[in-house]
């Protein structure tokens, strides 16, 4: 996995101790040279370090230059991305001293020999080129110095009048009167045209580097440099993609080139033309699979930023993206989704999906899934699919109630019956269960755990639909609701980030923290925007929450969840909210561990039935997405004013069953009709049966 890291963030593997940006394997585990990097909260230089494994696990990190152990290092971020406010161009700037020197001698050479000596035009040079294009047979030799080729990418158009090309020579005579050589060397080498990536211009070496080694300029070999020098005669002729038969021939004459200005001997010139072009299939920032991402960054960005301040160039955005669990989260779905079809008879292709992955604690978003094509941008479910969420609303309204807690208890008896409601309209609204069938007098935990409607409705109604909207609200719903009965059963329209925001509360013990994909933005100076306050706010009843995920670990021990740890293959304590909306248009699942929070949707765009269920479908997504995060167990973290009740014996039909420690708020013990209170200390044995839900 370490290996993968490197590998994409595009570290050289090699079998010397390695340079900056390259790493090797040895026999006890690995050493890498990381990059120096400017950090969101400081500079890192380059570093060396040798990663010692012990058992699959890292054992001990050892920094090489001090020869000390240590217990933290950074791998720096990946680059997933780049946002053009204004126009579609790609540029990474570079000072002079951070640009090769062999880059600077080659351009020279091959492209404008007398620079340090003419005042912007060279016509010794345009004539020399004339004949030595004559002479070889092939355009090898250009007239334009760098100052006019500068004028031409910078001021003016490409077309090829005579009228052009003497305004592109009186202007070069105006920028070598106003700027030094030195400055205009390096707006070359920032500002002429690279090639093009889809419909976005690559302007300058950095951008170059990347977008065609996915490596920074410092990092190329000199080859590498060459080849990069001999695109600048003909970004698309010389295209290393489309034609690298042609692009390997320029390079090849660039190292010549060099070699007889005596920057090469003849043993290196060999050397170096008998490499390969080493080009990647697509350049930094311009990877798949994370455009769902990058439409919630730019949408988080307009948010929390002054929009004038993100019109500036050259900003760095860090983001809370896991790459890892992003293209985990890819593969699960894809996998996961033609799986299912295949296991329901379906077309493939009929089913799609939405993911949110994020730490509850912080609310950071780890990854995010709009569906099973990855690889393109378009309409993205996860932020924008509204759907009915079903029951997973109904942890909410219990909730509701137990905040009531001289009212309510989990051990509260609830009707669970059939009844008809008489709408202002005239319409008569008649609910039912999943199952069609009517469960009698049952506990509020009993209720939830198996998600029946009737007692929820009811306890709904009971406790006012204006107190349910409010707690809907307070946990971060947006969108204003109208009181009908019908959204007790979750008929109301959500996306899945929508439905990760109130869940999020939940998971943090009722603290409402906006979810959030930005760490911070850094200008061209390294000096972070002035960013809009995120306010973290505490807007549930806390002792109330515990309660509830108390309940929703209940769901997944014993309920319609409970086939969870055959399919995680352990016993760890989670806690979740299975859901399916009518004719099982919509299957859901949200749950939480203590380190991690998942929302996963499944259903089918044109809105049509499918034969899954909230457990049968969007859970095993959901089940497939812990497995791979090696999550925590849920630690639930009791608050003040909590007590236990002892061992508690509920009835059941015509039994008695245990149900053990039972959590209550004050000093009010749960008790009603539905306790065993009337039988000895010896039968109770008798009837401690667990897992009875099941």
């Amino acid at each position: 996995e370490l290996e993968q890291i490197f590998l994409a963030n595009n570290y050289q593997l090699t079998r010397e101790m390695p340079d900056p940006g390259g790493y090797s394997l040895v026999e006890s585990g690995i050493n890498v040279n990381l990059r120096a990097f400017d950090y969101w909260d400081g500079h890192a230089p380059a570093n060396l370090y040798h990663i010692e494994f012990q058992n699959g696990a890292i054992r001990r990190i050892f920094d090489i230059n001090t020869s000390r152990d240590v217990a933290v290092i950074r791998i720096e971020p990946r680059l997933i991305g780049k946002i053009y406010p204004d126009h579609n161009e790609d540029r990474v700037l570079l000072t002079l001293d951070e640009v090769p020197s062999f880059l600077m001698d080659a351009l020279i050479s091959v492209e404008d020999r007398g620079f340090y000596h003419h005042h912007g035009i060279d016509f010794k040079a345009i004539v020399r080129a004339f004949w030595i294009n004559i002479r070889s047979g092939e355009l090898s030799q250009g007239g334009s110095t760098l100052t006019q080729q500068l004028v031409k990418n910078f001021f003016l158009t490409q077309e090829r009048t005579f009228s052009r090309k003497i305004n592109e020579m009186i202007m070069a005579l105006l920028l070598e009167w106003r700027y030094e050589k030195s400055e205009i060397l390096a707006a070359y080498i920032n500002e002429i045209y690279m090639g093009q990536d889809g419909e976005r211009a690559v302007h300058g070496f950095g951008t170059a580097a990347e977008f065609y080694f996915n490596q920074p300029l410092s990092e190329l070999r000199e080859d590498q440099l060459a080849l990069l020098t001999g695109i600048v005669r003909g970004a698309s002729y010389y295209n290393p993609r489309h034609a690298p038969d042609r692009a390997k021939t320029r390079r090849d004459l660039v190292l010549r080139i060099m070699m007889e200005q005596g920057h090469l001997d003849q043993r290196k010139l060999s050397l170096l033309q008998s490499h390969r072009l080493d080009i990647t299939n697509s350049g930094a920032g311009t990877e798949s699979g994370y455009q769902v991402f990058l439409d919630m960054a730019k949408r988080q960005l307009l948010r929390d930023y002054n929009i004038g301040d993100l019109k500036n160039e050259g900003l760095k955005i860090y983001t809370t993206l896991d790459t890892m669990h992003q293209q985990n989260l890819n593969a699960i779905v894809v996998s996961g989704l033609s799986a299912l079809e295949r296991q329901h008879d379906l077309q493939i292709g009929t089913l799609n999906s939405a993911s949110v992955v994020i730490n509850p604690a912080n609310a950071e978003v780890l990854a995010i899934n709009g569906g099973r094509n990855t690889d393109i941008s378009g309409f993205n479910r996860a932020l924008d699919a509204r759907r009915p969420i079903g029951s997973l609303i109904k942890p909410f309204i219990y909730l509701t109630a137990l905040e009531a807690s001289d009212k309510y208890t989990l051990l509260t008896g609830l009707e669970d019956k059939k009844f008809k409601l008489i709408m202002e309209d005239g319409v008569v609204w008649s609910p039912d269960n999943f199952d069609k069938i009517e469960h009698g007098t049952i506990s509020l935990l009993e209720a939830i755990t198996h998600s029946y409607n009737l007692a929820t409705v009811r306890l709904g109604l009971d406790i006012g639909l204006e107190k349910v909207i409010a707690t809907l609200m307070q946990s971060g719903m947006q969108e204003t609701i109208e009181a009908y009965p019908s959204l007790l059963l979750g008929a109301i329209d959500m996306s899945p980030f929508e439905v990760t925001q109130m869940y999020q509360t939940l998971a943090n013990g009722g603290y409402r923290v906006p979810l959030n994909s930005i760490l911070e933005v850094l200008n061209d100076k390294g000096e972070p925007l002035q960013r809009r306050s995120l306010n973290i706010d505490k807007v549930l009843d806390e002792q109330a929450v515990f309660l509830v995920n108390y309940l929703l670990s209940k769901v997944v021990e014993m309920g319609t969840a409970s086939k969870l740890s055959a399919y995680l293959g352990n016993k760890i304590q989670l806690a979740g909210k299975t859901a399916t909306t009518n004719e099982s248009r919509d299957s859901w699942f949200a749950g939480f561990s203590d380190s991690i929070l998942a929302v996963t949707w499944v259903g089918r765009d044109d809105n049509q039935s499918t034969p899954l269920t909230g457990a049968t479908g969007a859970m095993l997504l959901w089940a497939d997405i812990m497995k791979f995060s090696s999550t925590t167990p849920l630690y639930l973290v009791k608050p003040e004013n909590i007590g236990w009740t002892d061992d508690t014996y509920i009835r059941l039909g015509d039994e008695c069953i245990n149900l053990g420690p039972v959590p209550y708020i004050g000093n009010r013990t749960p008790e009603n009709d539905l306790l065993c209170s009337d039988i000895d200390d010896g039968l109770k044995s008798i009837f401690n049966i667990r897992g009875w839900f099941q």
